[in-house]
């Protein structure tokens, strides 16, 4: 699986305290990342891993599981520091997430998941870091098939 994201980030006013480092989350205007994932993911369907009957035959859950690589070029700007840019910056993530299918018809179905990921960097805002605090994000989604079965 390839995604493309773009993220941003900005402190909407100037930091009233002194700040204790260059390095301090406040020091920040904004940022913003521009990554690449390339992931493989794994969906294990739970009625048939547990051998369970689902509530409604229609309906069909998974556990999605994954890992992979994430290329990011990252852009602060600061109040009281350089800007940093890190380009072509790579680290390892990994996905662990909950899918469910609804079948609609026979060719039509509807999906929801929420996927958790987790990186092996601190690197994906560029706020703190200096840490080894290391960045996640949840992503839910919602998405339809059709073709014949």
């Amino acid at each position: 699986m390839l995604n493309t994201v773009k993220l941003t980030g900005s402190i909407p006013s100037a930091p009233t305290a002194p700040l204790l480092s260059p390095r301090d989350p406040k020091n920040y205007i904004y940022f913003t990342n521009q990554y690449y994932t390339i992931n493989g993911n794994v969906q294990v369907n739970l009625t048939q891993l547990f051998r369970i009957k689902p509530f409604d035959h229609r309906y069909n859950p998974y556990i999605v599981l994954g890992m992979g690589r994430m290329i990011a070029d990252l852009k602060t700007e600061r109040y009281f520091s350089y800007p940093v840019e890190l380009d072509n910056f790579n680290f390892y993530i990994y996905n662990v997430g909950l899918a469910n299918k609804i079948y609609l018809t026979k060719s039509f179905d509807l999906q929801f998941s929420a996927i958790f990921t987790g990186s092996q960097s601190p690197f994906i805002d560029l706020i703190g870091f200096n840490t080894t605090d290391y960045d996640d994000y949840l992503t839910c989604c919602r998405g339809t098939n059709y073709g014949t079965k």
